[in-house]
């Protein structure tokens, strides 16, 4: 018997399971927040028990929320956005990146937060595996609107790009879920769409959505 994606049940599996890390997360900044008195020194081991704290919730969350979205568990809505708030908006998470942006289309058909998550990933893949910057280039034309997002580094070979499209791969050292590009492609498709990755003379990933017929 095949189960069932989406539904009440499934929603209430996700929340259920995301609760805990949550509020894991909100209980190590507590702490954080608490020993930040400058009478209290706090150990370096324990400081680094918090850290770990922090960043095992962040990667659960992140984890879970993705994992909900590869198997088809975020609504569609069509409906269309603005390119420019959406790479504003993905732009304000990420701290430490320079981002060039070459904008030349605006309308984007596909929802808001869709499109946000999409840029969010591509420029967070773009901060960890490039040289701390990047272009973003876009147009319009009457089939759709294409994104791609250049970062500079060492030329990648087929097998690199073949696992940067693989669920659960990593390329980086850093531990990550591997299903930031996968979720990308994933979302592109929802759409009709699509992503494309080149390796020459770094990554370069283009991101396209078609025109909708409404």
């Amino acid at each position: 018997m095949t189960p069932q994606l989406n539904g009440p049940t499934t929603d209430r599996f996700f929340h259920d399971a995301l609760a805990p890390v949550r509020a894991s997360r909100l209980l190590a900044d507590w702490i954080a927040e608490d020993l930040k008195d400058d009478e209290i020194t706090v150990p370096p081991p324990v400081q680094e028990h918090l850290t770990d704290l922090r960043d095992q919730a962040d990667f659960l969350d992140s984890l879970l929320r993705r994992t909900a979205l590869w198997l088809g568990l975020m609504p569609l809505s069509p409906a269309r956005c603005n390119l420019v708030e959406a790479l504003q908006d993905a732009q304000a998470d990420l701290g430490g990146l320079i981002v060039r942006s070459k904008v030349l289309a605006q309308r984007c058909d596909a929802p808001l937060p869709h499109v946000t998550l999409c840029m969010r990933e591509l420029l967070g893949n773009a901060r960890q595996y490039g040289a701390g910057d990047c272009v973003v280039r876009s147009r319009q034309s009457e089939s759709g609107t294409q994104v791609t997002i250049e970062t500079p580094g060492p030329d990648m070979t087929q097998d690199d790009l073949d696992r940067a499209l693989t669920p659960f791969h990593s390329l980086g050292l850093q531990r990550t879920p591997g299903l930031g590009l996968p979720i990308v492609a994933k979302i592109a498709a929802l759409y009709d769409g699509s992503l494309t990755l080149t390796g020459t003379g770094g990554m370069s990933a283009t991101l396209r959505f078609p025109t909708s017929e409404g």
